[in-house]
């Protein structure tokens, strides 16, 4: 029994990670390349900016707008890059920007798409 359950345990983790990626986000000049980024649930997002370069997550309004006013609870990637982690990539698009270059326009956004296999409530 307890060899079963270990063997379960190694299948789910191995199942966990043998499907996530890691995706590239760079900047060109005052550009994120590239501008829209679709992802899959479980994906991390690595950031290699400039030094000059910074990620705000924003709410939808603030980015149509050019405000980089940050989102609660929202990303921050620090000037020069990093990395975002599944747990901060929830489903949904997640709209951000560059607080030193956002008056130039200087934003882009990630899309992560909703779980497969995951029922909806239909009430």
């Amino acid at each position: 029994m307890t060899k079963t359950i270990l063997f379960a345990v190694a299948l789910l983790l191995a199942s966990l990670t043998t499907f996530s990626a890691t995706f590239t986000i760079t900047n060109n000049g005052s550009t994120f390349s590239p501008a829209t980024l679709t992802i899959a649930p479980g994906d991390s997002v690595n950031f290699v900016l400039t030094s000059f370069h910074n990620a705000v997550e924003v709410n939808q309004t603030n980015w149509n707008a050019n405000n980089g006013a940050a989102l609660v609870g929202g990303f921050q990637v620090p000037f020069g890059g990093g990395l975002l982690l599944p747990a901060q990539l929830i489903s949904g698009t997640h709209y951000y920007v560059c607080t030193n270059h956002i008056a130039g326009g200087m934003k882009a956004t990630i899309i992560v798409q909703k779980p497969t296999g995951v029922l909806e409530n239909t009430l």
